[in-house]
């Protein structure tokens, strides 16, 4: 079986009182101990442990290619880091490619297993870091070739002392004129999901996580922008100087609202006649909601229904400080005025 970091320092056990960093330098340290203790191959010896398992599928010679070969997955892991995942998790990850190469080794092609093997091993580690790095997923061909086009745009540039065309990165990376632009294209969505990962852990902050209580949120405004909607067309039913008291008074159309007597000033009556009118106003306005049989969702649209624990007010706007609620409030009263003394007090007027 393939022995691992992590299978090497389970069986070792740790002290309860070390920390954590001294745990983790101990645990690779362990391992590097162990895969020292596995001698080198040669050629000879590569060869006749391939046979065996492409012939036999040998289990031990297998096994013996595989523990001989360990310390280059260590070689190889040291040069991908500082790239998202530390040494030990590139380590398990070439060892997967490792096991992956001794499956496949054919030694009928004439190479040496370490030869074979490090392209087998550098992939699985690749593959890691896209998966572990990368917000959005591209292909590993992909991402090398993206790489292979940085590095050839570097060159001609340097070459030509000018940005290199399409044509010029076709010719030098031996690959067809739409292949270059597909290459680009993914060059730029590797880059732009790496920057928009890094601002996003450098810019959070409280502001991310404390809502903002004094804006109002967008599904507020849109609900208001509904009742002033469904308000508008039953003001007109009015009459222009009650319909006009009950834009005054609830501020209705942007307006800021008013007091009672701010509103008797204008139209040069008492303070208690404005009260009296823009009672009969809502009752009237209620009325109407209640004849329109077609559209019998309007008041619930409007507000929910009054809680049976909550006390009735028979004079919602008995008080002369203004309304900071403006449409919604007045929605919300036609919603909620008792309909008897509703309906008494529209037939005394």
């Amino acid at each position: 079986m393939l022995t691992s970091a992590a299978s090497i320092s389970a069986s070792r056990p740790l002290s309860d009182s070390a920390p954590t960093a001294q745990s983790v330098r101990s645990d690779l340290s362990v391992y590097l101990d162990e895969v020292n203790r596995f001698s080198l191959l040669t050629a000879d010896e590569e060869r006749e442990l391939g046979w065996k398992i492409v012939n036999e599928d040998c289990a031990v010679s297998r096994e013996k290619l595989i523990r001989s070969n360990l310390r280059l997955v260590v070689f190889i892991a040291k040069k991908y880091l500082r790239r998202g995942l530390e040494l030990t998790d590139l380590i398990e990850e070439g060892n997967v490619g490792l096991v992956q190469a001794a499956n496949h080794f054919d030694p009928a092609h004439g190479a040496r297993f370490s030869t074979y093997g490090s392209w087998w091993i550098k992939a699985a580690i690749r593959r890691a870091l896209v998966k572990s790095t990368q917000q959005v997923h591209v292909p590993i061909y992909m991402v090398e070739l993206t790489s292979k086009w940085k590095a050839a745009g570097r060159a001609l540039e340097t070459k030509l002392g000018e940005a290199p065309s399409t044509a010029d990165f076709a010719s030098v990376m031996n690959i067809s004129p739409r292949m270059v632009g597909i290459v680009r294209d993914a060059a730029g969505i590797l880059q732009k999901s790496s920057s928009f990962a890094h601002r996003a852990d450098s810019d959070r902050g409280p502001h991310d996580l404390i809502a903002d209580e004094r804006t109002p949120q967008p599904h507020d405004r849109l609900f208001q922008s509904e009742q002033l909607a469904r308000l508008e067309p039953l003001l007109q039913t009015l009459d222009s100087r009650d319909a006009e008291m009950l834009r005054l008074r609830f501020g209705i159309g942007g307006r800021p609202p008013l007091r009672l007597a701010e509103i008797a000033d204008r139209f040069n009556v008492t303070g208690e006649r404005v009260r009296q009118l823009i009672e009969h106003a809502l009752t009237r306005l209620q009325s109407k909601l209640l004849e329109d049989t077609t559209e019998s969702s309007v008041p619930t649209r409007f507000a929910p229904a009054r809680s049976s624990d909550a006390p009735a007010r028979t004079h919602p706007a008995l008080d002369d400080a203004p309304s900071s609620i403006s449409a919604a409030f007045l929605s919300t009263r036609l919603a909620r005025r008792p309909t008897g003394a509703s309906r008494a007090v529209a037939d005394r007027a």
